[in-house]
C-alpha cells in the first residue's frame, strides 16, 4: 500500500519537479507491464521522466479519427475501444448519409498507441475509454527524442504494439509462430501470479464464478459494491475484498470451506482461469484488504440478478463448490510455483518440497536436492496447442517436467520423433553437456503445465551434489553413494554422510564401519542413528534376514591372519553394536525368526568368551548379556500367551481378548498363530461366526464362510 502511495505522489508530479527517487517509482510500475518488462532499464527512465499521468472516465474520447495527434500513450489499467466509422450515400437525390461503426479491436493494460501506431488503418480510427481507465502520455516531441536515442528498440516496440492491438496479419494454423513470440511466452523472467493462465474459463469454473457472482448480488449485505481504489483515484466496479470474500463463502458453506485456507485456494482457481481479477491487475489472490471483481464487473456490465438466476444459481450451488473444491490444492501450489523464489516462506518451500517427491524425474535425487529445487522451481503455463518452448539449435537455458498436457519433439528433417507426456522431462541434456538444443518442443495440446528449472539454478545444485558427494566404485562401477549431511544434529556430528545408494553388502560394510562403532554405548542409551534405523526396518526388501546373518557372523569371524589385532577387535564389536540396537528397533521380529535367534545365542557365547581374552570386549559382553535377558523375557511372554483367541466385536469396537481380565496396564501383542473369533455378514445382514488363525488367508475365510451359509455352488 505504500508502495502504491509513492507511486501516486511520484506521477503526480510534473515532470520538472521529478527527483530520482521518483523516477525510479514509475520505471519500477511500467516495468510490470507486459510489454514493457524486457526494455533497457535506461528507456524505462526516459520515459519516466517525461510521461504525464491522465485518470479518464468510461466514455471519453482520446483520439478522433483523421486527428494529428500529439502524443504517444501507455495503457496501466482499464481497457479502450478503437472504433472505425464509415459514411456511404443511401440516396443521392435526398443526401442521405449513412454511418457504420466497426469496432476494430480492444487495447488493454499495457497496450500503447498514437497516430503512428494505427497507421496501417484507412483513414485513421477512434479510441474511447471503455472502463475507467488509467494512462500515461508522453508529448510528441518528447517521443521523437526518446525515438531517436533508442531508435531500434522503439520500432521493435511499436511491432510488438501493433500484434498486441491486433492490427497484424492473422497467422495461419499450418504458419509456424513468430520466434521471438514464441520465445517470449515460454521462458517468461516474471511470472505474474495474477494473470490468468488459460486464455479463456473452463467450463466448471466459468458457471461457479457465475453461481457465486449471482449469489453475492443477491446478498443483502452488499459485499459487491462500488468503491474506491487505493489512493482514491479511481472507482473499482462491484468489487470486494479477499477477506470479505472468504468469509463470506465459509459462511455459504462451512462443510466445503472449511478453513480460510481452502477457501482462498477456491478464489484462486476462479482467479488463475480469470473468472475474477485484482481490481489493478497485480495481486494474486489473497485474505486481505486487497479488492477482487469479476470479469463481467471489470468489463463494465450493469445486469443484476434476476429470481431466475438467483433460484438457478442456488440449484447449482453445490455442484460448483464441489468444483472448487477439488480445484484448490493444486490453484495454491500453482500460485505458491509462480512467486519469485526470493518471495517464498518456509511453509511454502515445504509445500512445494513434498510435491517434488511425488515426481518421476526426481526419484533418484537425494532429498537435500529436492530441497534445494524446491527453493529455485518456477511454474510456467501454455494455453495454446503448438506453441514452441524452444527451437532446435537454441542455446540451453531450462529443465523441464510436464505436470500436466504433453508436448511434441520434433527434429529437422525428420519431423516428430516422439512425444512426451505428464510426469516426463526434458531439456536436461543440453544443460549438462552445454551444448545447443537437439530438437524443437512444440505443445501438442491446450493449457500444458511445466516446471522449469533454469540453468544457473540448475548447474549451482549439480556442482553442490557433485561437491558432497562420495562415489566408491568396483570394476567401473558405482557400489556405494555417499552424500554430506547438511545439517547434522548434536549427536550424529560424527555422522557426516548419508547413504544414498548402493549394493547391499557394500551398504551394510559401511554402516559396520562408520555408523557403530563410534563411541561407546553407554549402556545402549544412546540415540539411533535415521539411517543405521532406516536399514533395520527395510533391509528385507533387498537383503534377507538369512543373507543378513550370515554377513554379520563373516564379518564377527574376520580372518586374524590377514589383519592386525584392532582390526579384527573393531569388527567384533562393530557386529555385537549392531546387533544391540537391531533388536532395540525392532525386538519381536528379530527374535521371531529361529536363524536369527540362533545366531544371537552362538553371539553371546563367543562374546563371554572372546572377552576373557580381548579386554576390549567387556562392553559387548556386556550388551549380549543385555539382549539375552531380552530374548529370555520375550521367550517367557510367548509361552504364557500361547493359545490365546482375540474376538473381534460387532459395531467397530476394538479387538480384546476371547477370555481373562482385562487390564490396560498389560499390553499383550496378537501373533500370527493365534486364533480370532470374528463374524462374516451377507448382503441381506445374515452373518456366520468363524474362528481361524490371525494369518489365515482371504480364500480360506471365503470358502468357509461360504460353506458355513450354504453358498457353495457345487461343480
Amino acid at each position: 500500500m505504500a508502495n502504491f502511495t509513492e507511486w501516486i505522489i511520484a506521477i503526480d508530479k510534473r515532470p520538472i519537479d521529478r527527483n530520482v527517487k521518483d523516477v525510479e517509482l514509475i520505471a519500477a510500475r511500467l516495468r510490470r507491464l507486459d510489454t514493457f518488462n524486457r526494455l533497457p532499464p535506461s528507456l524505462l527512465r526516459d520515459i519516466a521522466n517525461v510521461a504525464y499521468y491522465e485518470d479518464l472516465e468510461r466514455g471519453v474520447t482520446i483520439l478522433n479519427q483523421n486527428d494529428s495527434g500529439s502524443s504517444w500513450y501507455i495503457v496501466l489499467g482499464g481497457s479502450l475501444e478503437v472504433r472505425l466509422i464509415t459514411t456511404s450515400t443511401q440516396n443521392a437525390q435526398n443526401n442521405t448519409i449513412e454511418k457504420t461503426i466497426i469496432t476494430l479491436t480492444f487495447l488493454g493494460v499495457g497496450a500503447t498507441f498514437t497516430e503512428a501506431i494505427l497507421g496501417d488503418v484507412p483513414r485513421g480510427a477512434h479510441i474511447i475509454t471503455k472502463t475507467t481507465c488509467e494512462l500515461l502520455r508522453i508529448q510528441h516531441r518528447d517521443f521523437v527524442d526518446i525515438k531517436e536515442k533508442n531508435k531500434d528498440i522503439i520500432t521493435e516496440l511499436q511491432m510488438i504494439t501493433k500484434i498486441k492491438n491486433g492490427f497484424e496479419p492473422t497467422i495461419s494454423k499450418t504458419s509456424p509462430p513468430m520466434p521471438s513470440q514464441a520465445r517470449r511466452t515460454s521462458t517468461p523472467d516474471c511470472p505474474n501470479p495474477a494473470e490468468p493462465i488459460v486464455e479463456s474459463p473452463s467450463v466448471p469454473m466459468a458457471r461457479a464464478g457465475w453461481v457465486l457472482r449471482t449469489l453475492l448480488l443477491n446478498d443483502e449485505s452488499g459485499t459487491l459494491r462500488d468503491r474506491k481504489t487505493s489512493g482514491g483515484r479511481t472507482i473499482a466496479r462491484r468489487c470486494a475484498s479477499g477477506s470479505e470474500l472468504v468469509d463470506w463463502l465459509m459462511g455459504l458453506s462451512p462443510s466445503l470451506a472449511p478453513t480460510r485456507q481452502i477457501a482462498t485456494g477456491m478464489w484462486q482457481a476462479l482467479l488463475e482461469e480469470g473468472v475474477i481479477y485484482h481490481v489493478n491487475g497485480e495481486q494474486a489472490f489473497r485474505d486481505k484488504c486487497i479488492l477482487y471483481n469479476f470479469w463481467q464487473d471489470k468489463e463494465g456490465s450493469c445486469s443484476t440478478a434476476t429470481a431466475q438466476d438467483i433460484a438457478e444459481a442456488e440449484e447449482h450451488l453445490e455442484e460448483a463448490l464441489l468444483a472448487l473444491t477439488r480445484r484448490a490444492p493444486d490453484a495454491i501450489l500453482r500460485y505458491i510455483l509462480r512467486k519469485q523464489p526470493l518471495d517464498r516462506t518456509s511453509e511454502d518451500l515445504e509445500q512445494i518440497y513434498e510435491e517434488l517427491l511425488h515426481l518421476k524425474p526426481l526419484h533418484h535425487l537425494s532429498n537435500s536436492v529436492r530441497r534445494e529445487l524446491a527453493g529455485v522451481v518456477m511454474f510456467e503455463a501454455h494455453p495454446r496447442k503448438t506453441e514452441i518452448l524452444f527451437h532446435q539449435g537454441d542455446e540451453g537455458k531450462s529443465w523441464y517436467i510436464i505436470i500436466q498436457g504433453s508436448v511434441d519433439v520434433v527434429i529437422y528433417g525428420k519431423g516428430c520423433v516422439t512425444s512426451l507426456y505428464a510426469g516426463e522431462d526434458f531439456g536436461k541434456l543440453a544443460l549438462v553437456n552445454n551444448a545447443p538444443r537437439a530438437a524443437t518442443i512444440v505443445t501438442r495440446e491446450d493449457n500444458c503445465h511445466f516446471l522449469r528449472v533454469d540453468k544457473d539454478d540448475f548447474i549451482r545444485i549439480m556442482r553442490d551434489v557433485e561437491a558432497n558427494t562420495v562415489r566408491l566404485k568396483e570394476h567401473g562401477k558405482d557400489v556405494l553413494v555417499l552424500e554430506r549431511m547438511v545439517n547434522c544434529s548434536s549427536h550424529q556430528k560424527f555422522f557426516q554422510y548419508m547413504v544414498i545408494a548402493g549394493t547391499p553388502l557394500k551398504s551394510l560394510e559401511y554402516l559396520l564401519e562408520t555408523r557403530v562403532s563410534t563411541g561407546g554405548l553407554g549402556g545402549g542409551t544412546m540415540d539411533i542413528d535415521p539411517c543405521l534405523e532406516d536399514f533395520f526396518l527395510t533391509h528385507v526388501v533387498f537383503m534377507p534376514t538369512k543373507t543378513l546373518v550370515s554377513e554379520l557372523n563373516k564379518h564377527f569371524h574376520m580372518d586374524s591372519s590377514n589383519h592386525d589385532k584392532d582390526f579384527i577387535l573393531s569388527c567384533k564389536r562393530s557386529v555385537v553394536q549392531f546387533v544391540f540396537r537391531w533388536v532395540s528397533v525392532i525386538r519381536h521380529v528379530v527374535f521371531d525368526d529361529t536363524g536369527t535367534m540362533n545366531f544371537i545365542q552362538d553371539l553371546a557365547s563367543e562374546v563371554e568368551s572372546d572377552s576373557t581374552m580381548w579386554s576390549g570386549l567387556t562392553e559387548e559382553a556386556s550388551l549380549m548379556h543385555h539382549v539375552m535377558t531380552h530374548m529370555k523375557r520375550y521367550q517367557d511372554e510367548r509361552t504364557a500367551s500361547a493359545g490365546q483367541k482375540w474376538k473381534l466385536p460387532p459395531s467397530g469396537q476394538p479387538i480384546s481378548l476371547f477370555s481373562g481380565p482385562v487390564d490396560s496396564r498389560m499390553r499383550t501383542m496378537i501373533r500370527p498363530s493365534d486364533d480370532i473369533i470374528f463374524r462374516v455378514y451377507c448382503a441381506d445382514h445374515t452373518y456366520c461366526t468363524l474362528r481361524f488363525p490371525v494369518n489365515a488367508t482371504a480364500e480360506q475365510i471365503k470358502t468357509s464362510a461360504a460353506e458355513k451359509l450354504g453358498l457353495l455352488v457345487n461343480p
